[in-house]
């Protein structure tokens, strides 16, 4: 079994609908690159590259072959011009990791599929993408906790990604205060993912662009139910909160639906309006879509991933 079967095989017993995928989408998913920040580390001369777990090694140069050098990164084709013997001198890329901060409040466990269900889907997508890649991942939670579910670093670590956001249920509160706790923890530069219905205050958003800025290139996906869509047929209705518990007597008439609509697609239109602004990829995922079209189709065309 290949990690990623592992990482979305369905698991009886657990509140996670994962979904088994084919190989085509595993080969697919594990071509993403998700584009980090990152710093350069030291010069490494006459290495052999490859994968290792202190970051990538990136072609820099060429110098002359010193006797201790390995003679397999000798580049033949220059010695061919010039009849003198260079090797290829690396510089090595600090590992970049990508900050997944899913939002678990109660919320989000309206629809179905739930929108946790599937927000958990879409961490443990990412999380993969960036430890398949040489990175890693953390999952933060936004329930008004803030708690880290770990720093996973290798491509064996799938099972452990799953079973993490096993335990997560929907409860709590969540709001641009979870951002600023995050924020004062000054997390590793690289990438940001936030996933939420974003039922929050849309005036605080600068502290989404703030957060952003201190850890690099980032992506806000809402997670959309029918229920966040659709308003409920004409009458009396008392709705109630499902974060504060609070509730409010509404009466609305043939013309509700549509001035629910307006409401919905102005916030909507405000979330994209400030992530275009603040240079945050913005992708929503809609009831109608698949993991599959928000991966490799808005999130993609977003130019979220690497090229």
């Amino acid at each position: 079994m290949g990690i990623i079967d592992s990482l979305f095989r369905r698991r009886s017993g657990t509140t996670m609908t994962a979904t088994a995928f084919d190989a085509g989408f595993i080969r697919r998913l594990e071509l993403l690159i998700i584009a980090a920040a990152r710093a350069s580390g030291s010069l490494r001369y006459g290495r052999r590259p490859g994968r290792a777990t202190g970051g990538r090694l990136i072609f820099q140069d060429y110098r002359e072959f010193a006797p201790g050098d390995d003679i397999r990164m000798i580049d033949w084709n220059v010695y061919a011009r010039t009849d003198r013997l260079y090797v290829k001198v690396y510089t090595r890329e600090e590992n970049a990791r990508l900050t997944i901060l899913l939002d678990s409040s109660a919320s989000m466990a309206f629809g179905s599929p739930s929108k946790l269900d599937r927000a958990k889907q879409l961490a443990a997508s990412l999380a993969h993408i960036a430890v398949f890649s040489g990175d890693s991942a953390q999952i933060v939670i936004l329930d008004g906790s803030t708690r880290s579910l770990g720093v996973f670093h290798s491509r064996d670590k799938s099972a452990e990604i799953l079973d993490a956001l096993d335990t997560v249920e929907p409860s709590g509160r969540a709001g641009i205060d979870d951002l600023k706790i995050i924020a004062a923890r000054q997390p590793q530069r690289g990438s940001l993912a936030l996933i939420s219905d974003c039922w929050w205050d849309v005036s605080r958003l600068s502290e989404l662009s703030a957060l952003a800025l201190s850890l690099g290139p980032a992506a806000l996906i809402p997670v959309l139910s029918n229920d966040d869509l659709n308003a409920p047929p004409p009458g009396r209705w008392r709705i109630a909160d499902s974060e504060t518990g609070d509730d409010v007597l509404v009466e609305g008439g043939p013309d509700m639906a549509e001035k629910f609509r307006r409401v919905v697609n102005g916030r909507l239109e405000t979330l994209r309006s400030f992530c275009r602004s603040s240079g945050i990829c913005f992708a929503e995922w809609l009831p109608d879509a698949t993991l599959e079209d928000i991966v490799f189709g808005s999130l993609r065309q977003t130019g979220y991933f690497e090229q």
